[in-house]
């Protein structure tokens, strides 16, 4: 590979990872199909258990869940990392002996800033989901079994906290008796919960309905007075479905369990009926979403024999009536089934006692990183290999050959003198070198921890600060005009002559071979620095992205920067003379600095429309910026193809264009392609159907759409009024959709001009009532909208989605960051289900 292809592929790769194209994960949501407790007014909480699958044969695992809803603006704290805040506990438990209870595993927790308290503290809000896996013994009685427990909680919002208390809750799990082989009956297939246990129940299927019941009974002989487990067994043929049990709609042929009446002798318990799995939600065009089964399911409830009755068979017949479904549906059917129980006094008791026992105070098995942890987990990946690949693109930057005569003549010196230790002074050599960058990390990192307070959000991070900031911009864009315009030839940035010289004279003078390893070091990062600047700037930048650890992330950034860099230096230095056959100075370098040039002038541009938009000039708009980026990019092109000459020291004979030249400019080239067609596509100049990857890029460099919010407007949204957008959510029984957004934030536009132009996912946005937050816009009005996002949500960078139930604003679905468009389809459908289930179980309750 040439140096030139070389360069264009290390360049590319670093400024993608520097513009943080790479999408992010969408986040995870705690939120799962079910019944929900309502909240007490006064504890500012409610608490259900029960357990999922409710009826399980020993030897099988049953999931314990734990569903809590806390009042609007409430939270209680996460069971670990909430250091400051009192830890939630379910435990102990008062279960049978011998059950095998799991590790606890909680939803990903949010941090919340309280007053006075210098960490997040990680805390639960809304609707709140713990599950604990419960292993039965195999050898384990059948019969029906309470567990007992007490959640040690503290309820808080931002300003205030309840009094630490805890509250007391229960949930029942059948055991039932395992199937023998070839049994005609048994209990149902338990993988329909998530086992992997297969039944040997056959259940044969009417063809002329797609489907097929079942009736049996557990266990099948019992004493008087014993209680049994009446179960309904249907299985539908796949691709096919069956409705709920209960609907809103009467146009729905619901599922009904038709056993109305009990043989003599036996009994309905009162107040409890049957029992099942959670239907599925089926989405059909056009139809309002259903509630339905698939594959096989089973359903029980328990029945009384009385006491007073003697050995005798009984049989329990009833018919089940269903209409099969796919794209369309079969008439309802009514199957006829029945089965026999067999009443002995001399069987023995079907539930015999069993010991309890507490579980132990166990910890919480969620292994998944939180929100905040995961994100700063990403973005120091994100900048350990930013750093790695600006440290390689520097390895070959201009400014860095002239060193090479006086780190050969250094180190020739070194390897004549035979007590030296030449690693340890190469070493030292590259310590002079990467400490430099490391002590810029420092200071950069000392002075962002100082922005003032007037221009710093406390719910913005510092990415946000540093890409609003006019002056800051201002002073940024001018800074690399001027390096564009040195690297064209106009001046020379130097470091200052008397710092170099000081430097290397005192490395030549030291004493001690290290002292002057060291020294060179220095003196070779700060004469390499004129040209390194733009990548070590790009680098901070990147660095500075996160929150209040911009002073670890910088260090960190140019710790790494650094070492890389001086790596090879360090290597070479061992033997000077392979020094020597590095390339020199020459007609390659002066290219490669032009080059540099044009892109400093284009970064330049980026930075100065910051100023332009936030002091409402007007110079630099999208569409004169897009034709500055054409401008530049159709210079640098006809600069690689020769038709004229600009740099230090113009050569006299004719420039020879090689491949290294013709594969840049058709690069240039094929950059502009976008950016043309974007400047094309007035009002909004935003060029509609790119790649996700372009259309980021672009908009990292480009002031926002002149008609953005105007066509949103068009479209349905709400712009920056929350209370509009609930009222109007409310009133329309949908959910609520929320874009928290930017400005300046690229990885919006982008979402918005890619992903949310799709079909499909627009057809699920126009589902809910869309809300657009600008978070990063003047005004207290905005400054409550960043606070809303941090506080809720716990996160501060943009783009946030979030789905809420308007009736309480529980969040349903979040995630955030630029998304494909199948992770965002799957964050909008998880919403999108969830307030169909919660809406379909308030009607039921009705």
């Amino acid at each position: 590979m040439s140096r030139s292809s070389l360069l264009t592929w290390i360049f590319v790769a670093f400024a993608a990872l520097a513009a943080g194209i790479a999408p992010a994960a969408a986040a995870e949501s705690g939120n799962a199909a079910g019944p929900w407790p309502e909240f007490d007014k006064e504890s500012k909480i409610g608490i259900l258990a029960r357990f999922t699958p409710e009826r399980v044969e020993p030897g099988q695992t049953a999931t314990l869940e734990v569903r809590v809803t806390t009042a609007p603006t409430w939270h209680i704290y996460a069971m670990e990392g909430a250091e400051g805040g009192l830890p939630t506990t379910l435990d102990p438990i008062r279960m049978p002996q011998g059950w095998k209870p799991g590790k606890w595993v909680e939803p990903t927790p949010h941090p919340v800033v309280m007053p006075g308290i210098d960490l997040p503290l990680m805390t639960h809000e809304g609707q709140i989901l713990f599950t604990r896996p419960v292993e039965i013994p195999a050898d384990f009685p059948v019969g029906e079994y309470d567990i007992e427990g007490k959640m040690g909680y503290q309820v808080c919002t931002n300003q205030t906290c309840l009094i630490p208390t805890d509250i007391a809750y229960t949930a029942t799990l059948t055991v039932g008796a395992a199937p023998t082989a070839g049994s005609s009956e048994g209990p149902a297939d338990a993988a329909d919960e998530g086992d992997s246990t297969k039944t040997t129940l056959e259940i044969e299927i009417d063809p002329a309905h797609n489907f097929g019941a079942v009736l049996t009974i557990d266990p099948k002989t019992v004493t008087p007075g014993a209680e049994a487990f009446l179960q309904v067994h249907i299985e539908v043929i796949p691709g096919w479905h069956i409705y709920s049990l209960q609907s809103n709609d009467p146009n729905i042929f619901t599922t009904k369990l038709g056993i109305d009446s009990l043989p003599d002798g036996l009994e309905w318990i009162e107040g409890k009926g049957w029992s099942g799995p959670d239907p599925k939600l089926y989405f059909q065009p056009g139809v309002p979403p259903t509630d339905v089964y698939e594959g096989r399911v089973t359903f029980t409830r328990p029945v009384r024999v009385a006491d007073d009755l003697s050995k005798s068979d009984v049989t329990i017949e009833g018919t089940i009536s269903a209409m099969a479904c796919a794209t369309q549906c079969l008439p309802q059917a009514h199957l006829p089934v029945s089965t026999s129980l067999t009443i002995d006094p001399d069987a023995g008791d079907a539930t015999p006692q069993v010991a309890y026992t507490e579980t132990e105070a166990l910890t919480s098995g969620n292994e998944a990183s939180s929100g905040p942890a995961k994100a700063g987990s990403e973005g120091l990946v994100r900048l350990l290999i930013t750093a790695i690949l600006g440290a390689m693109l520097s390895w070959i930057m201009p400014c860095v050959y002239p060193m090479i005569p006086i780190t050969i003549s250094f180190f020739g010196k070194v390897a004549e003198e035979k007590h030296a230790n030449k690693v340890a002074v190469a070493s030292s050599y590259g310590f002079g070198i990467a400490g430099t960058f490391i002590l810029i990390g420092l200071a950069v990192g000392l002075l962002t921890m100082f922005v003032a307070e007037s221009d710093r959000s406390g719910y913005a991070n510092l990415g946000n600060v540093i890409a609003t900031n006019p002056w800051i911009n201002l002073v940024i864009g001018v800074v690399f005009v001027l390096f564009a315009l040195s690297m064209f030839g106009m001046f020379t940035i130097q470091v200052p002559g008397w710092l170099l010289s000081k430097t290397d004279s005192a490395g030549r003078a030291s004493g001690s071979a290290h002292v002057g390893a060291v020294l060179l070091g220095i003196t070779f990062a700060l004469a390499s620095f004129t040209c390194t600047v733009p990548v070590v700037g790009l680098l901070l930048a990147t660095a500075a992205s996160g929150t209040a650890s911009g002073l670890a992330s910088s260090l960190f950034g140019m710790t790494v920067y650094g070492a890389v860099f001086a790596a090879p230096f360090v290597v070479l230095s061992l033997f000077p003379s392979a020094l020597s056959n590095l390339p020199r100075a020459g007609g390659w370098m002066e290219t490669v600095k032009v080059g540099f040039g044009f892109l400093e002038l284009g970064v330049a541009i980026k930075f100065l429309w910051v100023p332009d938009l936030e002091w409402g000039i007007g110079m630099l708009s999208r569409p004169v910026v897009l034709a500055l980026f054409i401008l530049i990019g159709l210079a640098a092109i006809a600069y690689f193809l020769g038709f004229y000459k600009i740099g230090h020291g113009l050569p006299t004979k004719p420039m020879r264009v090689g491949v290294g030249r013709y594969a840049v400019a058709l690069g240039t080239a094929a950059i502009l392609v976008p950016i043309v067609l974007s400047l094309a596509s007035a009002p909004s100049y935003q060029q509609v159907g790119l790649p996700g990857w372009v259309s980021v890029g672009l908009e990292t460099v480009l002031p926002p759409a002149p008609a953005g919010d105007e066509l949103a407007e068009k479209e349905g949204w709400i712009i920056d009024d929350y209370e509009q957008a609930l009222a109007k959510a409310k009133a329309e029984g949908k959910a609520l959709f929320i874009d928290f957004t930017g400005v300046f934030c690229s990885n919006c536009r982008a979402m918005e001009n890619t992903v949310f132009r799709e079909d499909p996912i627009d057809e699920r946005l126009h589902r809910m009532v869309l809300s657009r937050l600008y978070v990063d816009k003047k005004g207290e009005k905005f400054a409550d909208f960043a606070k809303m996002q941090v506080e809720r949500y716990g996160v501060a960078s943009q783009p946030y989605y979030v789905i809420l139930d308007p009736k309480d604003e529980t969040t349903l679905s979040e995630g955030g960051g630029y998304m494909g468009s199948d992770s965002f389809a799957q964050l909008l459908d998880k919403g999108l289900d969830a307030f169909a289930a919660q809406s379909n179980e308030v009607a039921s309750s009705r």
